[in-house]
C-alpha cells in the first residue's frame, strides 16, 4: 500500500493540521504502509516531527506563500505512483495539484476539508472561495473517491453542499502521555502559585482569542482576586497584526498583567506548558475537530469550548463547559467555574474521552481501513457513511 499526502505547508505554521498529518505518518507506517509526503517548507525547512523519518519528504520552496504555490508537487507525486492521495486541507495550490493528479491518473483521491466547509469558514473570504469553487475545489469534492469528515457537523456540512460521493467519519487522534503529577499539574483545589487558564494554538480571529480577553475582564471585573490567584496564556503564532490587535485590546481593558503572550511553543516546551496548566479555553466560531481540545483532554484539563469545536462527545460526557462568544457570559462562567472543585473531575473525563475514542493508534487503523477499500483489498470501511442525508443529492 502505497500513500501520497498532500498538503499547503509542512511547516509548524500550519498548527494542527500538520500534528494531524505528523500523527498519521508516525501511525500508518507502523502498519506497514509506504508513505510519501509532499507541500511547501520555507528558509526554516519543514517541521521538526519525528514522524518525517517514517515517510519520503517532498518539501518544494513556495514560490507564493500565501497560495502555498510550488511547481514540481505534482512531478514528485507522479513518480511516487501512489495508490491513494490523501489531500489535507483545501483553498490553495495543492488542491488544484490533486485535481490533475486524479485526472491524469483516474487514481483514488481522499479530501481532508479540516473544517475548511464550515458555514463560517465559507463566509470568511467568500468572493475568493466562490471563485476558487468555480474553478477547482467543486470538481475536486465532487470527484474525490472519499472525503475524510473529523466530525459529524463537518460530514453535515459536505452533504449541505451537495457533494454525495462517499464520506469517511474518523476523528482526530492524539497521543496519550503520561499522567500529569501533582507537582506538574495544579490541582484546581490548591496551590500556592498562579493557576494556567491555557490558550495554545493559531492566534487567529477564526480562535475567538480576542472574545476571551473581554471576557477575562469582564471575570476580573466581577471577582477582583482573579488575577492574584490566575493567569491566562495566550500560546501560539498566527497573523502579527492580529496578536497585535489582542495584545492591544489587554492593554486597553487594564489587563495585560494578566495575560502572556509567550509565542508558539513545541516538543519539550509545550509539554511542560501543558502539564502546568489547569484549565483550557477555545472560543472558536468555526472548526473540524480542535487537535488543541484533544491534546488539553489528554493531559486531563478540563474545558471551556463553544458547540462550534464540534466536539459533542465533550459535552455529552461532561468533560467540558459549554461557552458561547458573548464576553460577558463567558466571564460569568470564569468566575463560576475556576474556583469550583469538581473541574478537576471535569478534565479527568476527558482524559478518559480520549483514551476510549481520540488515540492516534485508533485513527490509523480507520484510515488504514478506508485506503485499503479504495484500493480494493478489503470491503467497506465500519467509517463510510454514503448517505447521511439522504434528501442530499437525489
Amino acid at each position: 500500500m502505497r500513500v501520497a499526502i498532500l498538503t499547503s505547508d509542512l511547516t509548524d505554521r500550519a498548527g494542527g493540521v500538520i500534528t494531524v498529518i505528523c500523527d498519521h505518518v508516525s501511525e500508518l507506517a507502523q502498519l506497514g504502509v509506504e508513505l510519501s509526503v509532499h507541500g511547501c517548507q520555507d528558509a526554516n525547512g519543514t517541521a521538526n516531527k519525528d514522524a518525517w523519518a517514517h515517510a519520503e519528504i517532498f518539501a518544494r520552496p513556495s514560490k507564493l506563500q500565501s497560495f502555498s504555490y510550488a511547481p514540481g508537487i505534482l512531478d514528485d507525486i507522479m513518480r511516487f505512483k501512489p495508490d491513494v492521495l490523501h489531500l489535507h486541507g483545501l483553498w490553495q495550490y495543492p488542491s488544484i495539484v490533486a485535481r490533475n493528479w486524479r485526472r491524469k491518473t483516474n487514481g483514488a483521491l481522499v479530501i481532508s476539508p479540516h473544517g475548511m466547509l464550515d458555514p463560517w469558514a465559507l463566509r470568511n473570504g467568500a468572493i475568493k472561495k466562490t471563485l476558487f469553487r468555480h474553478l477547482v475545489e467543486d470538481e475536486n469534492l465532487r470527484s474525490a473517491a472519499a472525503i475524510h469528515c473529523v466530525s459529524e457537523s463537518e460530514l453535515v456540512s459536505v452533504r449541505d453542499l451537495g457533494f454525495s460521493n462517499p464520506a469517511a467519519l474518523i476523528p482526530n487522534g492524539v497521543m496519550l502521555p503520561d499522567y500529569p503529577t501533582t507537582e506538574e499539574h495544579t490541582s484546581l483545589d490548591g496551590g500556592k502559585d498562579k493557576k494556567t487558564l491555557l490558550f495554545l494554538g493559531r492566534i487567529d480571529r477564526k480562535k475567538g482569542i480576542d472574545i476571551v480577553i473581554k471576557a477575562w475582564a469582564y471575570a476580573r471585573s466581577k471577582h477582583l482576586t482573579l488575577s492574584d490567584e490566575w493567569r491566562f496564556v495566550i500560546a501560539g503564532w498566527g497573523d502579527d497584526k492580529y496578536v497585535a490587535e489582542c495584545k492591544e485590546l489587554a492593554a486597553s481593558l487594564g489587563v495585560s498583567g494578566d495575560i502572556h503572550f509567550p509565542g508558539p511553543v513545541f516538543g519539550q516546551d509545550k509539554d511542560k506548558l501543558l502539564r502546568s496548566a489547569s484549565g483550557f479555553i477555545l472560543a472558536s466560531h468555526s472548526e473540524g475537530l480542535p487537535v488543541a481540545i484533544l491534546e488539553a483532554w489528554s493531559y486531563a484539563l478540563p474545558v471551556f469550548m463553544t458547540e462550534e469545536c464540534n466536539v459533542p462527545e465533550g459535552f455529552s460526557a461532561v468533560a467540558a463547559v459549554r461557552i458561547d462568544r458573548d464576553p460577558e457570559r463567558i466571564g460569568a462562567l470564569l468566575v463560576q467555574w475556576l474556583y469550583d472543585p469538581s473541574m478537576a473531575a471535569i478534565g479527568e473525563r476527558g482524559r478518559r474521552l480520549v483514551e476510549q475514542r481520540f488515540t492516534k493508534k485508533v485513527v490509523a487503523l480507520e484510515l488504514l481501513d478506508l485506503y485499503r477499500w479504495l484500493s480494493g483489498a478489503s470491503g467497506v470501511p465500519s467509517s463510510l457513511h454514503t448517505d447521511l442525508r439522504p434528501d442530499v443529492g437525489t
